[in-house]
């Protein structure tokens, strides 16, 4: 009798952010923002797609980490709608979340300031692994429903970052925006949320068999 094969659903975080992903405990993620280059007094979002590698639910905890001072020394130039958002991913659901933020318009023009995340997980209980790291599950975005398949062209351009923020111990991730010279803009209304991609619900019966028993 031929031996059942692990499960392993699409690797979406890879279609998106390609090679940079970085893991905490069963969620793999990256990070960027958008736009990348913003004009002062102006919104823009950071963004963290988060990919749920096991059978179980889990919770991440997210905390923004913002510059200091600006590249003229002045004090808080960065402001935020929500500095802390907590995210609850469905059983291998894939997903991104979204924090608002916006800088004063008299902020210094400069590239490359640092915006760090502060990223905890919690799993609920015992799991079992769905998206297997020896090998990638096949993806079609064509089997999105069109408000998903709409998320995912928008992320797809980004530049996506898996690079750790600072030597101490924990899990914080960083990426950077830079700023151009602006004016009094309008005042920040985006807010934080959570926007899915994709869940076993966008995975039909005959696809997660095949899957299933590929080798077989």
């Amino acid at each position: 009798m031929a031996q059942q094969q692990t499960i392993n659903y699409p690797d979406v975080l890879g279609f998106v952010a390609k090679e940079a992903r970085h893991t905490v405990g069963p969620v793999e993620m990256s990070l960027a923002v958008r736009p990348q280059a913003v004009k002062a007094g102006k919104p823009f979002e950071v963004i963290l797609v988060m990919q749920n590698t096991v059978d179980t639910p889990v919770d991440v905890s997210l905390t923004l980490q913002l510059p200091d001072k600006d590249a003229n020394g002045q004090k808080g130039r960065f402001l935020h709608g929500t500095d802390r958002l907590v995210v609850g991913l469905a059983s291998a659901e894939v997903g991104y979340a979204m924090l608002p933020m916006s800088t004063l318009p008299d902020t210094a023009p400069a590239d490359g300031y640092a915006i760090g995340l502060d990223i905890s997980v919690k799993a609920d209980g015992k799991a079992e692994r769905v998206r297997q790291g020896d090998s990638e599950g096949e993806f079609d975005p064509k089997t999105l429903p069109t408000d998903k398949r709409e998320r995912l062209a928008d992320l797809v351009g980004l530049t996506f970052s898996a690079k750790k923020r600072g030597f101490l111990r924990g899990n914080a991730l960083e990426t950077s925006v830079s700023v151009l010279p602006g004016k009094v803009g309008a005042p920040l209304k985006l807010k934080a949320g959570w926007h899915s991609l994709w869940t076993l619900e966008d995975i039909s019966d005959t696809t997660a068999l095949i899957e299933k028993y590929r080798d077989v």
